[in-house]
């Protein structure tokens, strides 16, 4: 099995992520390009979010949340770890009967694979290193 090597800004996403959190990037105050775009997560049947964006004003996370929570109140959340300035809030899909889709067509907008991705925690066995560099960036590897 191979390694996998991730690199965080704040100890709190590496932790999330440990968790089984599935995160995507960290977004602007304004997301374009999301209408009639779609977002998909399955727990047994997919549940298919297409995002409404009808002025192309673009979405805040806030508002991107919002219709995620509309479809499926209890997948995801907003994190902002503050390790940007201004403050980048990033979706994190926290539920872990769910799997994100590879297929939704809005997945590279909000930073999540095209591959399926299960919402699975790292069993501490599999961890093969935590540090820290000088730039305060945290490492993780693991199997």
């Amino acid at each position: 099995m191979p390694y996998k090597a991730k690199e965080f800004g704040h100890y709190l996403e590496m932790v999330d992520y440990m968790n089984g959190a599935v995160l995507g990037k960290k977004l602007d105050s304004k997301v374009f390009g999301l209408h009639n775009l779609t977002f998909i997560v399955n727990d047994g049947a997919d549940k298919t979010v297409t995002f409404q964006d009808p002025t192309f004003a673009g979405l805040s996370p806030k508002q991107i949340f919002n219709q995620i929570f509309a479809v499926q109140n209890n997948l995801a959340v907003l994190r902002d770890y503050g390790d940007s300035s201004p403050a980048k809030p990033q979706l994190a899909v926290v539920t872990d009967t769910f799997t994100v889709k590879g297929n939704g067509t809005a997945n590279a907008i909000l930073g999540f694979d095209n591959v399926d991705i299960q919402v699975n925690d790292i069993m501490p066995a599999n961890i093969v290193s935590v540090f820290r560099n000088e730039g305060n960036r945290y490492h993780l590897i693991h199997l």
